[in-house]
């Protein structure tokens, strides 16, 4: 009887310090992580540009948002966003792919600005977030993370 009054608190015990470890937000679960510099996220994807956010749409069954941007500046890819834009008789460029930090995804709101690093998926003609690490979608639009892309894609 009283070995097994003494296993129930350290099984309480464990439970206790386990499930907040397993319930962490991605952002808490990378410790010493280091994201990759806007430069060498500019090289792996095709399509980056500053952009206003205007309009934010979510998907539950996804936890992902699509946002409308209006263009600012495009970085790489400009064939892609004229493509894209083509297609639509809005001056906005919609990308999918956003979400929740605690998803490891990039986070957008209305009104911000971002540089935003994408794919061109050919069959949908759509601009698609692209992850190459985690929050990896969008960088601050900064002069200096501006000039470090323009410098690695050797503009």
């Amino acid at each position: 009887m009283m070995r097994s009054s003494t296993r129930s608190p350290v099984i309480l015990l464990l439970f206790l310090l386990t499930v907040p470890k397993l319930s962490k937000p991605c952002i808490q679960l990378l410790d010493g992580w280091k994201q990759l510099s806007a430069g060498e996220r500019a090289k792996l994807v095709q399509v980056v540009f500053i952009g206003k956010v205007v309009n934010l749409y979510s998907y539950d069954a996804t936890s992902t948002h699509a946002a409308d941007f209006e263009v600012r500046k495009i970085l790489k890819g400009s064939k892609f966003v004229e493509e894209v834009l083509e297609m639509q008789s809005s001056p906005l460029v919609i990308v999918y792919g956003f979400g929740e930090k605690m998803h490891c995804l990039s986070p957008v709101n209305p009104g911000e600005v971002h540089m935003v690093f994408m794919v061109y998926a050919n069959e949908s003609r759509a601009l698609i977030a692209r992850y190459e690490d985690v929050f990896g979608a969008t960088a601050p639009a900064t002069a200096k993370n501006e000039e470090e892309v323009l410098l690695a894609l050797g503009e």
